[in-house]
């Protein structure tokens, strides 16, 4: 056996599909990039500061700036935590950079980094 003879009427078809399969295999894999970016944009990092921790209730009370993944304006409001190890290490009047997400009707940390020392 030398090899495959890539010449007859068989031959063609083959370099058809494998042309078209490449093309469906490059859009679907652009398909994913794009959605991995657009996923990556939204977990965009908004600054604040903490003005009440209620760790009973696991609630943060935070001034915050723009949060343009949340297409939310500055103002003070309150973020549930789901995970109590991310209130640790908080006190009142920190500066923080944090992460939220909606979820239903309610805002949540989902993490967060204290900025001063």
């Amino acid at each position: 056996m030398k090899g495959l003879n890539m010449r007859g009427p068989l031959s063609g078809c083959l370099v058809g599909y494998l042309r078209a399969y490449l093309r469906a295999y490059v859009k679907a894999s652009a398909g994913v990039l794009l959605v991995v970016l657009a996923s990556a944009a939204q977990a965009q990092w908004a600054n604040g500061e903490i003005r009440r921790i209620d760790a009973q209730n696991l609630r943060l009370t935070i001034k915050h700036g723009e949060i343009k993944a949340l297409d939310m304006p500055p103002m003070t409001m309150v973020f549930y935590v789901k995970d109590p190890v991310l209130l640790q290490g908080l006190a009142v009047q920190d500066t923080i950079e944090f992460q939220a997400s909606l979820e239903g009707t309610k805002y949540y940390l989902t993490e967060v980094k204290k900025l001063n020392p």
